[in-house]
């Protein structure tokens, strides 16, 4: 089983729904001459640290209608698998407390200068609004 793997690998929560994403789900042909089809991008990744190499996978769906002329048999379903060339290596970074700080600082800074922009910025339009209603002080 591909999630029993994955959660003893350790493998990020956010990645196990991409390694079976067709589990559980349901795909019902409800109407006669109709054939669901399924498409499948499959991108293989690791992750530092963990033995081994997993499969994340993204998935599309769509009901193929079947002409009634085109004597075929019975619906079948269509898998089509379209595997990457690239890799995803998942890595874990943490960050220094300096940096951390440098951030938070930058955060700060930046905020308290939008809001000093905004005041200076009101306080011009409330001066040139008085003035033009010869109301200034």
């Amino acid at each position: 089983d591909a999630k029993a793997w994955a959660l003893r690998q350790k493998i990020p929560q956010e990645m196990l729904t991409h390694i079976t994403p067709l589990d559980g789900q349901k795909f019902i042909a409800e109407r006669f001459h109709e054939a669901p089809q399924h498409y499948l991008k499959v991108v293989s990744t690791h992750v530092q640290g963990k033995e081994g190499v997993f499969y994340q996978m993204t998935h599309t769906d769509r009901v193929r209608k079947l002409r009634k002329e085109m004597n075929m048999g019975p619906p079948q379903a269509r898998f089509s698998y379209d595997f990457s060339p690239m890799s995803v290596v998942v890595k874990t970074k943490s960050k220094r407390w300096y940096e951390f700080l440098t951030s938070l600082f930058a955060i700060l800074g930046g905020t308290y200068t939008i809001v000093e922009l905004c005041s200076g910025a009101v306080d011009t339009v409330h001066s040139s609004i008085k003035e033009a209603m010869g109301k200034a002080n």
